[in-house]
């Protein structure tokens, strides 16, 4: 028997067992291998809930933070007014103010004031006693009911009417950051100023006369504006002092008085080129020692500020420093060489017998006062610059926009005034007709001109130039400037003219009128080029362009013919402008010719008005013209149609 075949049921059986055994075993690792999958999926179930959780936590948490500190900060806000409310509500409480988030803070103050929509204020700001005082003793001299009620804001006694002027008071800040009211303007010294420089405006038409006659290019303008920057600087310093600070005591009158004197000195001696050129006259020596001296005016003003004045503290001392570093001291050190200069050229006149044809040593004075007044000029615009770098409300001290806007309106008027002068002041008249044709067309140009200057004045103070980003305050202030050059230019064209006519003598006539036009000319260019430019400096580039389309139903836009008709009309205008002198050659027809061209500027002025703002009013005239137009038609051949039938009978008999 073959043993390999034999059986074992022992074996077997044992072989049995272990193999259930192992499939138990098996089993149970399985089952624990399931457990184990199942705790893992568990495990990471419990993960991502929890880090949802702790997700969900930290938002809810972020999220009461975030009104935690919204409630606060609206509770800051809630609590701050004026200039400080406005930046806080509009770029954040901790957040850098530029200068033009500060001009929107401003314009919207105004608005809300404007529209009652601000209680008073004036009590929430910190205030000193000597603050206080000031304001109370200014409340006292005015007697009127602004005042009044600012004494009723901060709670301070009325002594309307028993005030006794003080010797001295500081200067008090007008425009606080933290108040919804403004100090109003007191005085009438300002409009007092301006009458000198009406003296100025024409004692500056006479030396430009004088400078186009006798032929002086370089040297005329090194002259022209080395005299009138340092008057403008003058007037416009004042005018940005006084809308930021009000003062009311004799020590602060004595000091205007010593500024009128000055000033009156310096335009007392600005002459004509020949006695201003010549240094035989203490004319410039006088002039630059004037200036000096109004000059000291500023700086001591600027240090008071810087020690005495009352408000907003930081910005009142940075603000003054920065004048006075960059400002005050480096143009009263160029005022105090030109005088020194000056001295010298007059104290050796005798030794200068040849005069340089160009330019020479006795020029020096004029050079110097003319270089400050284009480094004034660069300051300005820098001073605008720094509003992106800095926070506003550390070295800036808020003006009165609307205040600024007057006085500017009311320097124009006196350029103006310089021009009647011109035409009517020149204290020599005669019989001729051309005489008569250049004054009566004459004041009737500047008279259309006052209309086309304030015509280019918005309505609405709100889009004031003024009140746009620093490149419309920059370009605005600039423009004025460029105005002013012009229109004292125009008065003196109009003494060339009169005088040419008048004695034909001193000037040979054809020479004479030949210059008068084409100064004329040049002068009324730039005019009205600035006056069109000054109106698009308030409306925007952007804004002026889409005026000549239109929208339609369909949302297309299209050109806007009216408008565009109008902008090529004012184009051609400009060109028939630029080249009067080529078609005229007659003082007495040119002047004519240029009081044509205002009206005509005027005159589109009133169409583009109508053709944006009346649009239903323009479009009933002109169906009421063209109904008109049909009815007259209508009639005519009506009635050639009866004559006809009348007329054929007859050539039948």
């Amino acid at each position: 028997m073959d043993p390999s075949t034999s059986t074992n049921p022992a074996a077997d059986d044992g072989a049995g067992e272990n193999d259930a055994y192992i499939a138990s075993l098996l089993d149970e690792l399985n089952e624990a291998r399931k457990k184990l999958r199942e705790k893992d999926s568990l495990l990471n179930e419990t993960q991502e809930r929890l880090l949802t959780l702790e997700e969900t936590v930290k938002q809810i948490t972020t999220t009461n933070e975030d009104e935690k500190a919204d409630d606060h900060t609206g509770q800051k806000i809630d609590h701050m007014h004026g200039l400080d409310r406005e930046l806080a509500q509009s770029i954040g409480i901790d957040s850098v103010a530029t200068y033009g988030h500060y001009v929107n803070a401003q314009r919207n103050l105004r608005f809300r004031r404007r529209s009652s929509a601000v209680t008073s204020a004036l009590s929430t700001t910190f205030r000193s006693e000597g603050e206080i005082g000031v304001i109370q003793h200014i409340a006292g001299r005015t007697h009127s009911a602004e005042w009044d009620e600012i004494c009723e804001d901060l709670d301070v006694k009325d002594v309307n009417g028993h005030a006794m002027t003080p010797l001295y008071s500081p200067p008090v800040q007008r425009q606080r950051y933290g108040d919804d009211k403004v100090l109003p303007h007191v005085g009438w010294g300002d409009l007092f100023f301006d009458l000198f420089f009406v003296g100025a405006a024409y004692n500056l038409g006479v030396l430009l006369k004088s400078i186009i006659v006798a032929d002086q290019g370089v040297r005329g303008c090194m002259y022209f504006f080395g005299s009138l920057g340092p008057l403008w600087a003058c007037w416009n310093n004042e005018t940005f002092y006084q809308s930021r600070y009000l003062t009311i005591d004799y020590c602060h009158r004595i000091t205007e008085v010593l500024r009128y004197i000055f000033v009156a000195f310096a335009i007392f001696n600005i002459t004509e080129f020949q006695n201003y050129y010549d240094p035989l006259n203490a004319n410039i020596l006088i002039y630059t020692l004037s200036m000096t001296l109004e000059q000291m005016m500023q700086l001591a003003l600027r240090v008071e500020l810087y020690f005495k004045g009352l408000g907003d503290d930081v910005p009142i001392k940075n603000h003054s420093l920065h004048e006075i570093k960059f400002r005050k001291l480096p143009f009263l050190a160029m005022y105090i060489a030109a005088f020194v200069v000056a001295a010298i050229s007059y104290s050796r006149a005798n030794e200068f017998t040849d005069r340089g044809k160009v330019w020479d040593f006795n020029d020096l004075p004029m050079t110097i006062t003319a270089v400050i007044y284009l480094l004034e000029l660069l300051y300005e615009f820098s001073w605008y610059q720094l509003g992106q770098i800095k926070d506003v409300r550390t070295y800036f001290v808020p003006v009165i926009v609307d205040y600024l806007i007057k006085r500017y309106g009311e320097f124009t008027l006196l350029l103006l005034g310089e021009c009647i002068l011109s035409l009517l002041g020149i204290g020599e008249t005669t019989t001729s007709k051309y005489y008569y044709m250049i004054v009566i067309f004459g004041i009737v140009t500047v008279i259309w001109l006052l209309f086309l200057i304030f015509e280019s004045e918005p309505s609405d103070a709100q889009a004031h130039a003024l009140w746009g980003n620093r490149w419309n305050t920059v370009c605005y202030i600039l423009l004025i400037q460029i105005i002013t050059i012009s229109l004292i230019g125009l008065g003196a064209s109009f003494k060339i003219f009169l005088h040419t006519v008048i004695d034909e003598n001193t000037l040979p006539y054809d020479d004479g009128r030949d210059i008068g036009i084409k100064f004329f000319v040049a002068v009324l260019s730039l005019v009205v080029v600035s006056l069109e430019l000054l109106n698009l400096c308030h409306v925007g580039i952007k804004r002026a362009v889409g005026h000549l389309f239109q929208t339609t139903e369909g949302g297309k836009r299209k050109l806007y013919w009216p408008v565009f008709v109008v902008a090529l009309i004012k184009v051609g205008i400009f060109l028939f402008c630029f080249t009067l002198n080529q078609w005229i050659h007659e003082a007495e027809h040119i002047v004519p010719a240029g009081c044509a061209v205002v009206v005509a500027l005027s005159i589109t002025r009133v169409v583009v008005y109508f053709s944006l703002h009346q649009q239903a009013l323009l479009k009933r005239t002109m169906n009421i013209v063209r109904q008109s137009v049909e009815s007259a038609k209508t009639a005519v051949v009506r009635a050639a149609t009866q004559r006809q039938e009348v007329e054929r009978p007859c050539n039948s008999v």
